[in-house]
């Protein structure tokens, strides 16, 4: 009798994850933003030579770079629901995240390891 509960309880969960994500990024000006979310340890964000540690989800800007070292993974989700999968030593730099007629507008560039 307790499955059901359960499953109900991470549909739930999920659903307010996905909520949060429509509230955080729905002004214009978050939608110029990301999210990030670390997937394991070691994921750090360089904005304007400011080097900070990524412990749970975080908002990304144009111009930050995500990156990951050994034994760091992370999942970069933009506003209309398409994400990129960092993995290991790994660095993606956020170029420009903005929007153009309702579509979300996204330049990356990778420059080390595999997204």
């Amino acid at each position: 009798m307790s499955r059901p509960i359960r499953l109900v309880v991470a549909i739930g969960c999920g659903g307010l994850v996905l909520a949060a994500l429509a509230a955080i990024l729905a002004s214009p000006a978050e939608a110029q933003s990301a999210l990030v979310n670390p997937l394991a340890l070691r994921v750090t964000v360089t904005r304007e030579r400011e080097k900070l540690e990524v412990a749970a989800e975080r908002v990304v800007l144009s111009g930050d770079a995500i990156r990951t070292d050994s034994t760091g993974r992370a999942l970069v989700m933009y506003r209309d629901g398409s994400t990129v999968l960092l993995d290991v030593d790994s660095e993606l730099v956020i170029e420009f995240v903005g929007s153009e007629n309702g579509d979300v507008v996204v330049r990356m560039r990778q420059t080390l390891g595999r997204a």
